[in-house]
């Protein structure tokens, strides 16, 4: 009852923000176009971190998947990728900024609700404990986080300031350019990551500074 509940609430949660984007086909054109990155990177990653250490899978106690992650998460991202980019316009923040505060302010949430969810066996983790990482989470899966919600606002955003007529047709592309980008700049950190050998509790620091970058570069004055 409890996880049907979450998934009520999901579905609230993105049909308000639906409600709000629906004077704006470029507000529509974002969230619609974050479900279908969701879909895209999270069976994705779920597949290729299998039986990996750091790798994940949910619970079946949600009762709605397309392919192997619940329509929840997906409704999750799209509300947290719509709202973070709805905040950081409202915060004036220029907008070459604008993915990396909006990829701050995501990752900020995960911190809070992933130990709360792996607690409640809500999804898991291969060859990680409640001591390993942060609480129980690999630092690579924040750095996940971070990197997604950042290379779909910038493809976004790019797209949105370019001046080309086909640029309605443009924004499809949007969820794969982005999975490319987050592919890229994932498998290079993780590759160095491996070539140094880094322990769990490395991994965890690591990401931290590149959160701390982030950060920097989102609220400095100029």
């Amino acid at each position: 009852m409890f996880v049907f509940f979450l998934e009520i609430a999901s579905l609230i949660l993105f049909l308000g923000c639906l409600y709000h984007a629906r004077k704006s086909g470029k507000n529509v054109v974002l969230l619609l176009s974050a479900v279908i990155y969701a879909i895209l990177f999270e069976n994705f990653n779920i597949l290729l971190s299998a039986g990996k250490t750091g790798g994940y899978f949910y619970s079946s106690q949600f009762n709605f998947f397309i392919f192997n992650t619940p329509v929840f998460i997906i409704l999750c991202w799209a509300f947290l990728i719509y709202s973070a980019y709805q905040l950081v316009n409202k915060l004036k923040v220029k907008d070459w900024k604008k993915p990396f505060a909006a990829a701050v302010l995501v990752t900020l949430v995960d911190f809070v609700v992933d130990p709360i969810a792996t607690k409640l066996n809500l999804w898991f983790w291969t060859g990680y404990t409640s001591t390993d990482g942060f609480f129980g989470i690999p630092g690579n899966n924040f750095l996940g986080w971070l990197l997604v919600t950042f290379f779909f606002l910038f493809i976004f955003t790019k797209i949105d300031e370019s001046k080309t007529k086909w640029k309605n047709l443009s924004y499809l592309v949007t969820p794969f350019l982005a999975y490319v980008g987050f592919i890229f700049a994932f498998t290079t950190i993780s590759s160095i990551q491996y070539v140094f050998k880094f322990s769990k509790l490395e991994e965890l620091i690591f990401f931290f500074v590149i959160y701390a970058y982030f950060a920097f570069v989102s609220f400095r004055k100029h």
